[in-house]
């Protein structure tokens, strides 16, 4: 569920099927600056004890090329060192792949 507006909140959920296992993410939009900038929370449900990371998502275009870059600031380093080691990275870069897949079929 997506609310996109400044203070539209949003909750994914991903389920793996093999198992029916689920991860549930939510949070608040905090800015919008089409067609440049977002800025928003983003709190797990089943981990996230010191609160919510604070994430800017950056869009640049350049010679007809976006270029997306995202800064992620948590609310400590306990929580950075944590989300790191939950291999949050890897599955950010598997799903910015699949979305270069996607972009290329349009």
């Amino acid at each position: 569920d997506i609310d996109f507006r400044e203070g539209g909140k949003f909750q994914y959920v991903w389920r793996e099927d093999a198992t029916g296992t689920e991860m549930g993410l939510s949070g608040e939009y905090k800015e919008i600056k089409r067609p440049d900038k977002t800025v928003h929370t983003e709190l797990f449900d089943d981990y996230s004890p010191e609160g919510p990371a604070l994430i800017t998502t950056l869009f640049i275009e350049k010679d007809g090329k976006t270029t997306v870059e995202m800064s992620m600031l948590f609310p400590s380093k306990t929580a950075r060192d944590g989300a790191v080691e939950s291999g949050m990275t890897d599955g950010m870069a598997i799903s910015y792949d699949r979305l270069d897949d996607v972009l290329k079929g349009l």
